[in-house]
């Protein structure tokens, strides 16, 4: 911590081995909780992973607060943007247009709640997320204060789902904003959240861009 604040390390781009390691554990964690292995083969793939670890643990650092320059002021270990975060599903192709902000998500199998579809904690976790995104995009970096969520429907695993939020009104430190997620036409859940603006926070540079 400097001054109260975050101690952010910027970096140049996300580091496609940092990428692809994380993407890696992402896929060992589904092959985990599908698999039928022997009492040896798992005992075997458990020495594996220990061996994995301790390399990792070679060279650590302190503060995981990565951000890379010019990818929008989040850490690249976020727990629900990070793409080098092997938790994060991840929340990806973020972009700000029109005040709104939009993003793209697949929930794998480990964030399962009811069969089939993804843990509620989960959604709200994302909807949290993009909408801390747009207030910051559109404002300045806020805090979430309270935030609601409507489950309308039961949200699908495996499949791509466009998240939007937006700034709804303002009232001086206090910000109120929406957003929802969608299977298709579908919406499957929407959030309302009082949001707090909080001095000293990264600033965040929105990307503004369509979908390709």
């Amino acid at each position: 911590m400097t001054n109260g604040a975050p101690a952010f390390r910027e970096i140049a781009t996300v580091p496609e081995d940092a990428r692809l390691l994380a993407d890696r554990i992402r896929e060992l964690i589904d092959a985990c909780l599908h698999s039928q292995a022997s009492s040896a083969e798992l005992g075997a793939a458990t020495l594996l992973i220990d061996q994995a670890a301790a390399l990792l643990r070679t060279r650590t650092r302190d503060s995981t607060l990565v951000v890379a320059r010019g990818d929008g002021g989040v850490s690249i270990n976020n727990a629900v943007e990070g793409p080098c975060n092997p938790v994060a599903p991840p929340l990806t192709d973020l972009r700000y247009i029109d005040g709104v902000t939009h993003a793209r998500v697949v929930f794998p199998t480990a964030h399962e709640g009811p069969p089939g579809r993804v843990h509620g904690g989960l959604v709200a976790a994302v909807l949290d997320h993009a909408l801390g995104r747009n207030v910051a995009w559109t404002i300045a970096a806020a805090v979430t204060a309270s935030l609601t969520v409507d489950y309308r429907k039961g949200t699908p695993l495996h499949v791509p789902l466009d998240v939007t939020a937006r700034v709804d009104s303002v009232d001086g430190r206090k910000v109120f904003a929406s957003a929802e997620i969608r299977h298709g036409a579908l919406v499957t859940a929407e959030a309302k959240a009082t949001m707090v603006l909080v001095a000293g926070l990264p600033s965040i540079a929105p990307v503004v861009a369509s979908f390709d």
